[in-house]
């Protein structure tokens, strides 16, 4: 032991194949990887670095220095290599690459497939599936399968062209953390985002700060400190940034002040710095739009299309001839004394106008309203279809038209995108302006979620003749994704609007929709401090810092699932404004899983990527579109399994299992706790919402709105009283550049 105390922190290289890899410590990045290699000589050492793409069978040199690893379990200590760098070798015989390919654990593919692999193509197997990965999986090899050779090729590629990734990454200044990470995510096509648009990295990974990019491409001379490629770079970021944040345009004055504060610069900002501005701005696909409310913007040319065809389409479809078989809408529904007179006002707009907006909050009868509509619409002899932007919100509307009545799955309510039929490239739908849709009414409910984008798609799609209502609450935030389609339309005054504001469901004493009321006007909610009556669904405990309110959640969980059986992963939702600090969901998140889906002897360690990690049962949120695997973001599922890098999550709401790769896997994170923004659409029996001096420094009236409203049964707040009144006071609408409501006011008054 004395002799491997004296290497301690000598610089060794060797050469060595990989034996086996041994789990990652929970809370480590999977890349971070600790192997037994074994040297020419037969001789194994542990190894512990980040090692990227790693895989059993591997023939890899390790740079790096000597150092003592003590067994936790045992004391015994014994001499490792901490890496600093490693590299994969060529395979230098057969043996090597049967034990490769059977590390790689791919379904299907035994140690039978895998002696035939080898024998067609001997010491060039790895090579050739590199070299020629279609090639590979096109070529007949006897008594291996189109699916095999496929499973094959996409293992081998991606171990590969992960540890490709890293080390040129590695190479081109990346901290080893970071270039792990961004390998993972990117793979083969690292390098040439980084020639690119290598400020995209930031915004696909947002632990990897901008900072750290800039200064790698001026340190390694991709940009020089003053020039204009680098202020383009850095201006395209800033307006994807602000585009992702839900604007469609961006202050100038924010971009100058991103771009100034670049670190490096040396020239004279109010002279050389303004004519490398406008070239800048000159490289790209960006305009100035002239000032609106004294200030000067910036815009993507592509996001100023969408919001200007939003527009123009409105406006067509507004002066469309749409089909009325009768003289009065009243002739088409049978319930005109069961309504009010802003129902009846509703419903005869839908059927007199082409466009036409119905809103109103919970409890206001918009449900019995979509009701009424479908069934007039069916008794004129419209074809009809209802949709919404989330699958739960479509649930609920199938419930409201078709309770207790049979329908052809044809006419069920579906999601915007199986609606377009999205297909599996990203935002492409086979329904479009080339290929209609065929009915004569459309009825859109939740439209407050609905972005500039999937609005400008969806409109496209309308048949010429066809009439639309958008139904939902101007009262919730604006969309997830950019724009404040809704919102802006109501702003407009160029749409009818329709406002329902009586409340029906009051004579069921809910809590719930008197205490939205309540919030929407300023007002504290009306709520019971203890668990007493069956019968109170609000409730409200004061804490008095964000630790003790970690604490709280935990026990009403407990009292939910127990005095209203609830079952606590899948009828209970934490919603809180932020995703940081004490009270944000990264942390609530950690605490809940402990609470309810601990660790089982079978599933000992968890499944990590990059910063996250995953078990079987937890309870997980999409955070972004994918159209290849028609799952969207918001959608909540439960994850059923984890085997040989796949990720399986059942989607109730959808009531299908959908398998990911470990590269689709990095746009789901726990949900036990999600952002009140996040929670848009949803429902559930029970929501705890979190709002603290820790958490509410942006918060507003809107927000606490929302988060109550998503709950059917019971509300439970959770924080302090003066977070919460100064959220009631903070009326301010969330702000969005958006510029669709004066485009709107223009194109109706032609």
């Amino acid at each position: 032991m004395n002799s491997y105390r004296q290497m301690v922190n000598q610089l060794v290289t060797m050469d060595l194949h990989v034996k086996t890899i041994l789990i990652p410590n929970e809370g480590t990045v999977r890349d971070f990887a600790v192997f037994s290699g074994v040297d020419s000589l037969g001789d194994s050492i542990r190894c512990a670095g980040f090692f990227p793409g790693i895989s059993v069978g591997m023939p890899v040199r390790v740079n790096g220095t000597y150092q003592i690893y003590t067994d936790s379990a045992s004391g015994y200590e014994s001499l490792e290599i901490k890496a600093d760098s490693f590299s994969v070798q060529k395979f230098t015989s057969t043996a090597e690459i049967r034990q490769f390919l059977l590390g790689l654990n791919v379904s299907g593919c035994g140690p039978k497939t895998i002696d035939k692999i080898i024998a067609a193509y001997g010491l060039n197997t790895v090579r050739e599936i590199m070299d020629a990965p279609d090639r590979f999986a096109s070529v007949t090899i006897p008594g291996v399968g189109e699916n095999v050779r496929k499973s094959i090729r996409d293992a081998v590629t991606e171990v590969i062209c992960i540890h490709e990734a890293y080390s040129f990454l590695i190479r081109a200044g990346f901290p080893d953390k970071q270039a792990s990470n961004l390998a993972d995510r990117f793979g083969r096509k690292t390098e040439s985002i980084f020639n690119s648009d290598p400020y995209s990295f930031t915004l696909a990974c947002p632990e990897i700060p901008i900072e750290m990019i800039d200064n790698l491409l001026v340190k390694n001379g991709r940009y020089y400190a003053d020039s204009a490629d680098r202020f383009a770079s850095a201006i395209m970021y800033k307006l994807r940034l602000d585009t992702a944040a839900g604007h469609v345009f961006s202050l100038e004055s924010g971009v100058l002040s991103f771009v100034t504060n670049l670190p490096g610069l040396s020239m004279d900002i109010t002279g050389s710095f303004r004519n490398a501005y406008r070239d800048a701005i000159g490289k790209l696909h960006v305009r100035h739009q002239a000032y609106i409310s004294g200030k000067r913007y910036l815009y993507r040319a592509d996001m100023r299309r969408v919001e200007s065809s939003v527009s123009s389409l409105l406006y067509t479809i507004h002066r469309s001839p749409a089909q009325n078989p009768y003289s009065s809408p009243m002739q088409m529904f049978r319930q005109e004394e069961e309504l009010s007179p802003e129902q009846r006002k509703a419903v005869w707009t839908v059927f007199e106008k082409p466009l036409s907006i119905i809103t109103g909050g919970p409890g206001t009868g918009k449900s019995f309203i979509t009701k009424i509509i479908y069934e007039a619409a069916e008794n004129a002899g419209l074809l009809c279809k209802a949709a919404a932007p989330t699958g739960r919100a479509a649930r609920r509307l199938d419930s409201a038209i078709f309770a207790g009545r049979d329908a052809d799955d044809s006419k069920r309510p579906e999601t915007l995108h199986r609606l377009l039929k999205a297909t599996g490239s990203e935002e492409k739908f086979l329904m479009n302006s080339a290929n209609r849709l065929p009915y004569d009414l459309l009825i859109i409910d939740e439209s407050s979620m609905i972005d500039i984008c999937l609005a400008q798609s969806l409109l496209e799609a309308v048949s010429p003749c066809a009439r639309i209502v958008f139904i939902g609450d101007e009262n919730q935030l604006p969309p997830v994704g950019p724009g404040n389609f809704f919102a802006d339309m109501i702003a407009s005054g160029c749409i009818p609007v329709t406002r329902l504001s009586k409340i029906y469901r009051q004579d069921t004493a809910s809590g719930i929709v008197i205490n939205a009321d309540r919030i929407n006007a300023g007002e504290f909610p009306m709520c019971a401090g203890k668990f007493g009556l069956r019968t109170d669904d609000f409730f409200f405990f004061e804490c008095g810092s964000a630790q003790e309110g970690s604490r709280m959640i935990s026990g009403v969980i407990d009292e939910l699932s127990g005095r209203f059986g609830f079952d606590p992963v899948k009828d209970i939702q934490i919603l809180t404004p932020v995703n940081i600090g004490n009270s944000g969901t990264g942390k609530i998140n950690a605490m809940l899983r402990e609470k309810l889906n601990p660790k089982t002897y079978s599933f000992q360690s968890d499944y990590a990527i990059g910063e996250r990690t995953f078990r079987p049962g937890d309870k997980v949120m999409q955070t972004s579109n994918n159209y290849s695997l028609m799952v969207y973001n918001g959608d909540i599922g439960y994850i059923s399994s984890i085997e040989h890098d796949i990720i399986s999550v059942y989607f109730p709401d959808y009531a299908r299992t959908v398998a990911y790769s470990r590269n689709q896997a990095r746009d789901l994170t726990l949900a036990y706790a999600i952002t009140i923004h996040k929670a848009q659409g949803s429902e559930t029996e029970a929501a705890v919402v979190v709002l603290d001096r820790s958490n509410s420094a942006n918060a507003v009236r809107k927000q606490l709105y929302t988060a109550v409203t998503r709950a059917r049964k019971a509300v439970v707040l959770i924080g302090e009283r003066e977070a919460i009144r100064c959220a009631l006071a903070n009326k301010k609408a969330v702000r969005r550049n958006t510029e669709l409501t004066d485009l709107l006011k223009a194109d109706f008054t032609i």
